[in-house]
């Protein structure tokens, strides 16, 4: 359902970054300003959770699919990444 339907979650963020987050492209690299890039990925994860939480409750069942893309993929700096939050 998540990827599916709303699309990758750093493609959003990357595409918001680019228009609210003031971005300075320097040596080639893009530097975003910090409070607007966190408050965006804040506000995306808490709306994104949200919605997933409504249709959960709207369901008659959940089923989660433990996949590879579903379930964790790697520990990588004492964070676990997943395909699909």
């Amino acid at each position: 359902m998540d990827s599916c339907t709303r699309g990758y979650f750093h493609k959003i963020l990357d595409n918001l970054n680019e228009i609210y987050a003031e971005p300075v492209r320097a040596n080639g690299q893009t530097i975003y300003n910090c409070r607007k890039a966190t408050a965006l990925t804040a506000g995306i994860h808490m709306m994104l959770t949200d919605a997933l939480h409504t249709i959960i409750k709207r369901s008659e069942i959940f089923i989660f699919l433990n996949t590879e893309k579903s379930s964790l993929l790697k520990t990588y700096q004492d964070f676990d990444l997943k395909f699909s939050p």
